[in-house]
């Protein structure tokens, strides 16, 4: 499926470069975003499942070694996956675009506040 999947995104991107209509290269944009979202969600629910693999063999372990069985809080999952997104997002380069999102969303804050104070 992922094949069929790449094979239709890089169709799509061809499709795009020689595309004139503006409203069928906003679908087609669209479409290569959808498909790339698609495959990063993918990419985060194997890690997911991975982690949950590696906790289940080690409390295997730990049960054959007689030890009872250690489970990780939601707090702790979260902040592992906060941590590896961090990373993944350093290594691309998306960090600093998000930081600067965030910068901008957090001005834009504080002016409406200011505007609502000086009401």
């Amino acid at each position: 499926m992922d094949a069929i999947k790449s094979k239709e995104r890089e169709r799509l991107k061809g499709e795009l470069a020689g595309e004139e209509d503006e409203g069928r290269r906003r679908q087609i944009r669209y479409l290569i975003q959808r498909y790339d979202n698609q495959e990063r969600e993918r990419r985060r629910l194997e890690a997911r499942e991975a982690l949950k693999r590696e906790e289940r063999e080690r409390n295997e372990a730990r049960a054959m070694e007689g030890k009872g069985p250690v489970h990780a809080s939601r707090r702790e999952e979260r902040n592992r996956e906060l941590v590896a997104r961090y990373e993944e997002m350093k290594g691309s380069g998306g960090l600093e675009k998000y930081l600067k999102k965030k910068g901008r969303r957090m001005e834009a804050k504080e002016r409406k506040r200011a505007m609502k104070v000086a009401e």
